[in-house]
């Protein structure tokens, strides 16, 4: 399957405000930003259990940031998610939490970390909110649950 939509960083429905000028998601439930597209998110869960809560064999999650964030939106025991690739060049930066919180926090929830899987040598230039342009290396980390692997 694939959806064309916004995933909630909050086990709720909620809204953000994207940014196309710094490729960022902003939470904005009380505050749009002025300029910018407010998009109603709903959790990865919500969506899963719309489609009647099948097995997924592989996920890719590349959303510029939050991928950490949609994670812990997820009631690992009641889903059946066997691989999941996560964008991660972005942790830290433009979402909390680093890569070493997400390798163990995908382990507590069953997951194994495949280094170097998704290994790519490409850069990407950002622009900063203040207009700073930064280059970034493009990385994605596999994750494979434990009983799979």
């Amino acid at each position: 399957y694939s959806i064309k939509s916004c995933l909630s960083v909050l086990p709720r429905p909620s809204f953000m405000t994207y940014r196309p000028d710094t490729e960022s998601m902003k939470l904005d439930e009380n505050t749009p930003e002025v300029g910018y597209p407010r998009i109603q998110c709903l959790p990865l869960y919500s969506m899963l259990l719309a489609l009647d809560n099948p097995t997924v064999n592989y996920m890719s999650l590349d959303i510029e940031g939050g991928e950490f964030q949609v994670l812990q939106t997820i009631p690992w025991d009641k889903v059946d998610i066997e691989a999941i690739s996560v964008e991660s060049h972005f942790l830290g930066k433009n979402s909390p939490g680093s890569l070493s919180d997400l390798i163990s926090y995908m382990d507590t929830n069953g997951y194994k970390h495949i280094p170097n899987a998704h290994k790519v040598h490409s850069i990407a230039v950002f622009t900063e909110e203040n207009g700073d342009q930064r280059k970034m290396e493009i990385t994605n980390d596999l994750f494979v649950r434990k009983d799979v692997a």
